[in-house]
């Protein structure tokens, strides 16, 4: 079996299952702090083969040309916005302005990424 090939569905499965046993396994109100950082990584795995999937289907489906690679790149990038997002409506500090810097960031992150490929990539 190619680990690499299937990185994306043991990544999905392994974070449900850790998520799920945490989820059914624990009290919120008695967890130590590492089991909540838990949790937010663990989701972050879930968004991330979720929309590696949801760009091998638009690339099934012929909206665009990307590599594998660019498809984990920018799927790690576009997971972490609503982690963040969740990550600080959690401990009380989400507000609009919060919203309207994370999503500056996250086009900024993703303009910089974009423009890095273009000017690494070897002449032909």
């Amino acid at each position: 079996m190619n680990i690499k090939r299937h990185l994306a569905v043991l990544l999905l499965l392994g974070s449900l299952i850790g998520l799920a046993g945490i989820m059914f396994g624990t009290n919120p109100e008695h967890v130590p702090p590492y089991v909540s950082i838990a949790i937010f990584v663990l989701l972050y795995g879930v968004l991330v083969a979720v929309v590696f999937f949801v760009f091998k289907l638009v690339r099934f489906l012929g909206a665009f040309r990307w590599t594998e690679s660019q498809m984990w790149r920018y799927a790690l990038i576009a997971a972490s916005l609503p982690v963040v997002l969740l990550l600080l409506q959690s401990i009380g500090q989400l507000t609009v302005r919060d919203v309207l810097l994370a999503v500056i960031f996250f086009i900024i992150v993703v303009l910089y990424v974009r423009r890095s490929r273009q000017t690494n990539t070897p002449a032909k």
